[in-house]
């Protein structure tokens, strides 16, 4: 149910001018309907009958929002309150009764729309919940809230989150550019990406394989070596707990390089290699596979830095770049 935000905003002040409580239930359910389907949620309930007479948990709410219709009221459901006093903020004690009929009902999340809004009293009990729990929606907060969706596209929105994780791995590369000692703080795929940034910045063309399946290899970078398109695999280990890279370990990304036919590749672990891990490679091999540590990820985070500032060209020199620091 994809809908832009200009018609969402006019359907909000459609429901604001609307004086009929359930006429208002049904205009609201309209509005939430696209601002929650994001989140998974697909179907409405409208219980338009006096709430004091029914039994069942799913009757006790002017609207429920569910994540599929069926009979069985869901944990993850969400229990709507619509007020639609002419005058009077939402009281306290109103926010108090709510919020027992959503523990009774087993509710974890909670919402109370209300056109004159809430009185201070009010606002600072929601204020104690986790917003999950319970939220209140004045006029300007559900303005608000429309407001922020359906601004971009999907694709605009991709672009945008690559951008700042773009911009992030920069800054992450200064940092351990300026002080090694900030790898300890990097989770794994954090440094994975600073090195895809890296890389990229000093002149391969480089693709970041998925976080998981990623078929034996974090990174694939291409450049031209010599007249001739070279290409070559990154493994990456950044075990927080210290351990060092094995035998086996090395033996399995060997047969990557092999089996993919990479010009050669780079197995990269920030807390080293265990003393067996090279055994089973002949000569040959060792040329093709080169190892690195932390000397290694910071040693191209100075080079990405001196490339960015203008102080060296890199274009005659991939394989160096590729293979320094390494053994």
């Amino acid at each position: 149910m994809k809908i832009e935000t200009a018609e969402l905003l006019d359907r909000i002040d459609v429901f604001l001018s609307e004086n009929d409580p359930r006429q208002s239930e049904l205009l609201l359910s309209e509005i939430l309907l696209p601002l929650l389907e994001h989140e998974g949620y697909g179907s409405i309930r409208h219980n338009h009958s006096i709430k004091s007479t029914h039994t069942r948990a799913v009757d006790q709410w002017d609207l429920v929002v569910e994540r599929q219709g069926n009979d069985i009221f869901m944990a993850d459901s969400i229990g709507v309150e619509v007020k639609t006093y002419a005058r009077q903020k939402v009281e306290r004690n109103t926010v108090e009764h709510t919020l027992s009929r959503a523990h009774c009902s087993g509710l974890k999340r909670t919402l109370i729309f209300s056109k004159t809004g809430f009185s201070q009293s009010a606002l600072a009990l929601a204020a104690k919940y986790k917003p999950q729990q319970l939220e209140l929606f004045d006029a300007q907060a559900l303005r608000n809230w429309a407001s922020g969706i359906n601004t971009k596209s999907d694709d605009e929105a991709k672009r945008e989150v690559q951008l700042i994780i773009k911009t992030a791995s920069k800054l992450l590369i200064n940092a351990v550019a300026s002080n090694p000692r900030a790898l300890d703080t990097l989770e794994w795929r954090d440094l994975e990406r600073l090195m895809a940034e890296a890389f990229e910045g000093i002149g391969f063309s480089v693709t970041l394989t998925p976080s998981s399946k990623d078929g034996g290899k974090d990174l694939i970078l291409q450049g031209e070596v010599k007249g001739s398109l070279k290409t070559y695999a990154v493994e990456i280990k950044h075990w927080r707990a210290g351990n060092r890279v094995g035998q086996l370990a090395v033996e399995s990304f060997m047969n990557v390089l092999i089996k993919e036919k990479y010009d050669g590749g780079v197995f990269i672990s920030t807390y080293g290699f265990t003393g067996n891990a090279f055994e089973s490679l002949t000569k040959i091999q060792r040329e093709a596979l080169k190892f690195g540590g932390e000397t290694k990820i910071v040693a191209l985070c100075k080079t990405y830095t001196r490339v960015n500032q203008g102080l060296w060209s890199p274009e005659e020199n991939l394989t160096d770049s590729l293979f320094s620091e390494t053994a």
